[in-house]
């Protein structure tokens, strides 16, 4: 199976949020699914349960997911919700458009053993 890789839309973002180039081999390394594993948590159900990669994706949106695998590739693991949301132009004002119905745990563990 070929490695997933950082998109140059992924690369501009990271920089936007304060990585560095440096950063990058460390974060391709923890999207490998030998090194990331995922969990869900339904807000509305309770329920907890393992997914892939790809479904973290689908449930979080692409930038969300690379804010947590960007996070737990340096900090052994992290948390993101599918809250979204927008700033309106020219205020610091955030307008929720959709309140969080999972929350994804990203366990990067297995990048530092």
């Amino acid at each position: 199976m070929k490695p997933m890789r950082l998109t140059e839309t992924d690369k501009k973002q990271l920089i936007e949020n304060g990585h560095t180039k440096r950063d990058f081999k460390q974060i391709e390394e923890a999207m490998q699914k030998s090194k990331t594993k995922y969990e869900a948590e339904n807000l509305l159900t309770g329920e907890v349960k393992r997914i892939s990669r790809e479904e973290a994706i689908q449930i979080l949106g692409r930038e969300a997911w690379l804010n947590g695998i960007s996070r737990s590739a340096f900090h052994w693991d992290a948390t993101q919700d599918n809250m979204r949301g927008y700033f309106k132009p020219k205020s610091a004002d955030y307008v929720v458009t959709q309140m969080p119905t999972h929350i994804v745990y990203f366990d990067s563990s297995n990048l530092f053993k």
